[in-house]
């Protein structure tokens, strides 16, 4: 296959470095609206369940997507591959616990949330997605630093 030249590689990894910054300050996006609001009843729920909701549904999910799609990408038509180093596939193994995470461990508890009115049920979405967005901003933050520092992993 065909590789792309010097200027569509720069414009490829513009494209993925503005999504993986979507997707990283969307989950400290969240944590923040998460730790940092006073939910004090139902109406005040409800506001910062669509928040939360708003927040994954256009930054983290369009940011994760569209850097499993610039990520296949560059390992189609570049150089660097899909396992041809190891940080690389690291980097892969991340992003799959962190789609597979988020789409079956935290998605559920925030579309939830919007729906409900029970405050049980609601707090117990609330510390399942903060704890499992804990998980997300450590691995989001390996992966950037195996994205600089390109470690030798044996």
């Amino acid at each position: 296959m065909k590789k792309l030249g010097t200027r569509w590689v720069k414009v490829l990894k513009i494209l993925h470095i503005v999504l993986a910054t979507m997707w990283i300050g969307g989950a400290l996006s969240m944590m923040a609206v998460m730790l940092l609001t006073d939910v004090t009843d139902v109406c005040s729920m409800l506001t910062r369940a669509q928040v939360l909701k708003v927040i994954d549904d256009y930054l983290i999910i369009v940011g994760a997507n569209g850097c499993i799609v610039t990520g296949i990408l560059y390992g189609a038509l570049t150089n660097w591959g899909f396992f041809r180093h190891r940080w690389i596939t690291a980097k892969w193994v991340l992003t799959v616990m962190m789609v597979a995470s988020g789409t079956f461990l935290m998605g559920p508890c925030v579309n939830s949330n919007v729906l409900t009115t029970d405050t049980i049920v609601y707090q117990q979405n609330v510390e399942q997605t903060i704890l499992w967005g804990w998980v997300q901003i450590a691995m989001l933050a390996v992966t950037v630093i195996l994205s600089v520092w390109k470690p030798k992993i044996k």
